[in-house]
This record gives C-alpha cells, structure tokens and sequence, in this order.
C-alpha cells in the first residue's frame, strides 16, 4: 500500500496550489493506494484549498459519513473513489467489531444490493484493508482482523489509554493463569502421592494374600495336618 503511495509523494515535495489538489486526487482514485497520513502531512503547506485538504483528511481518518455531512462544501468523488471511501468505511468498521451485518453494512455504505456489498467485501479483503470470511447463513461478514488506518492527533491519547487498559487486563489474565498452573500443578503432586499409596496399599494386599495362600496349600499337601498330630503329641505327653 505505501509503495503505490510513494509516486504521489515525490511529487508532493515539489506541487503547489491546484497542482497538488490534482495530485490529490490522483492519490485517492489510486485503486491501491489506502494509507494517506504521509501525503497529508506533505500538503497542508502548500496552499491547497481547505475543500481539498478536507477531503483528504476524510481519506486519512474518516469515513463515508463523513463525506456525506461535508457535501456540498466539497470535490464531488468519482465512482472509483467513492468505491475507495467505502472500503476504508468498511475496514474502520471491521476494526471495531468482529460480525458486521449485512443490513448494517449496506446502510452504513450506502449499497443497495447484496451483491454489491460482497464484491465490495471480496474486494477489501483482495486488497489486504480486512481479514475475514463471508457468512451466507448469517448474512454477515465475519472479521478475523483489519487494517490499522492513520489516527488523529487527537485521538492518540484515547488510542493509548485503550493500549494501557488492554495491557493491564493481558497482566490480569497472566496471574490468573499463572494461578491456575501453580494449583494444577499442586494438585497433580497430591494425587501422586495419593496414587503412590494406593499402589503400596495395593502391594501389601497383595503380599498378605499370597501369604494366606502359601499357608492354605502347605496346609493341604499334609504339612499342616502334620503339624497337628505333633501338636496332640505334646499335649498328650503334657498329661
């Protein structure tokens, strides 16, 4: 995306006035260019009229909405880049939830048809702007990721404190799992040792039973009964 941006930047170093409002619109009528911070940046000083830097910015940051709200008061877009406007609308809305409706999607867009809408969606993730697969049964469009567009200066100390609240809850979920790991591993270690003494108990039993059959086959090969006439000897003789 930044590679098909480079050629209009170049250019920017240099144009002036309704030479860059040109080049301007070069760049959002670019099929593959969706990154426009940089161009920006390149062209508030140099004297472009305020409806072309605001059509700029609503490429940068903005979305089709707000287009729509600065109409009349700026360049009317060629289907090609209202086709652009409603892709990086597509992805700033993929950014902020993961099932996007296809009912929400063809209002928000302004599409009328559904297959409009999917070869707009098919389109938008050709171009890499989101990851996600088309839901036929659902009607919806289901995003696995997006694409990071240019954010306002002014929204960046909201976008961190986002990062400091997500990384805080990552720390939280870290200790709970490193809880969890710590009592599963107790817990495995107690039923080895409880497994242990159940296969001790389970050798004594069977040591005790082998013993009690030794005894009961010494006892029936004679051995035993043997043992009893000597015994009913001693007792006579004790007599």
């Amino acid at each position: 995306m930044e590679a098909a941006l480079e050629q209009y930047l170049v250019l920017a170093r240099t144009a002036k006035g309704k030479a860059c409002e040109a080049l301007i619109m070069q760049a959002i009528g670019n099929p593959h260019t969706f990154v426009f911070g940089e161009l920006l940046r390149y062209v508030e000083q140099a004297g472009v009229s305020p409806e072309y830097l605001n059509l700029l910015e609503i490429f940068t940051y903005g979305t089709l909405a707000d287009y729509q709200k600065a109409q009349p008061n700026i360049p009317e877009l060629t289907p090609a880049q209202l086709k652009k406007l409603k892709m990086l609308t597509l992805a700033t809305l993929a950014s902020e939830q993961t099932v996007l409706p296809y009912s929400h999607l063809q209002q928000v867009l302004n599409i009328s048809s559904v297959r409009e809408l999917e070869d707009l969606i098919i389109d938008s993730i050709y171009e890499g702007l989101i990851n996600g697969k088309i839901d036929h049964k659902l009607s919806a469009l289901k995003v696995m990721s997006a694409f990071g567009r240019d954010v306002r200066a002014d929204k960046i100390p909201d976008l961190l404190s986002k990062f400091s609240n997500y990384i805080q809850y990552i720390e939280l979920v870290e200790g709970l799992i490193e809880r969890q790991v710590k009592n599963f591993a107790a817990d495995n270690e107690k039923a080895k040792k409880r497994k242990a003494k159940f296969v001790e108990n389970q050798a004594k039993a069977a040591e005790e039973a082998k013993a009690m059959l030794e005894a009961s086959e010494k006892f029936d090969s004679g051995e035993g009964k043997e043992g009893g006439r000597k015994g009913k000897s001693f007792l006579k003789a004790f007599w």
